[in-house]
């Protein structure tokens, strides 16, 4: 009996100065949580397969090359290939006439012959002006710089070099140099450069 009295008295005052069981309940619940949380596995980052990295890289180069091409191509065709005079202002006619000048004196011993080049500018579609204004040309040549400087304002970089090829005749080493430099003051890339000599020169 004097127990079961020590018990019950314990019971009715209830804890002693330290004791927090409610407190000591929830510490106890707050830790197995976060327990539980931790043996759950968390999302990660795929990971990615050495094969399939590769296989990615492989398709992206893959994909520059083929955009680059495709540039290229839109580059090249962009630019009108067919010299054609009655599509050109006066002031576009004069600086492929001055140019023509200027390659026909860039290699006097294998260019072709005023007559030819003025039989060339007939079948582009050249007025009797313009044959004339290629024989002022020849007469009083102006610089070359201004001329390719003007022929990229007037956008016909391209008919320039092609008039050159034909100025020039037969490829020779001189020849060459000629329009190489030409090509790199006038800014046309190699797809371009490449067309205009299939097409035009002989």
């Amino acid at each position: 009996m004097l127990e079961w009295f020590r018990g019950r008295g314990n019971a009715e005052t209830g804890p002693r100065d330290g004791e927090t069981p409610v407190l000591e309940r929830l510490a106890l619940e707050e830790a197995s949580a976060q327990a539980e949380d931790a043996a759950v596995p968390r999302d990660r980052e795929p990971v990615v397969d050495a094969k399939d990295l590769q296989r990615r890289m492989v398709l992206g180069r893959l994909s520059e090359k083929v955009l680059s091409v495709h540039l290229a191509n839109r580059f090249q065709t962009s630019y009108p290939l067919v010299l054609n005079f009655e599509t050109l202002s006066s002031e576009a006619s004069r600086v492929l006439v001055e140019a023509a000048a200027a390659a026909l004196q860039a290699d006097p011993r294998t260019a072709a012959r005023p007559e030819s080049l003025r039989s060339r500018m007939v079948e582009a579609k050249a007025e009797p002006a313009l044959l004339t204004a290629l024989d002022d040309a020849l007469t009083h040549p102006r610089a070359l710089p201004p001329i390719l400087a003007e022929a990229i304002e007037r956008d016909v970089a391209p008919h320039v070099y092609a008039v050159s090829l034909i100025a020039l005749g037969r490829s020779t080493a001189t020849g060459r140099h000629y329009l190489a430099y030409v090509a790199a003051r006038l800014g046309l890339g190699e797809e371009v450069v490449a067309s205009l000599n299939r097409r035009y020169q002989r």
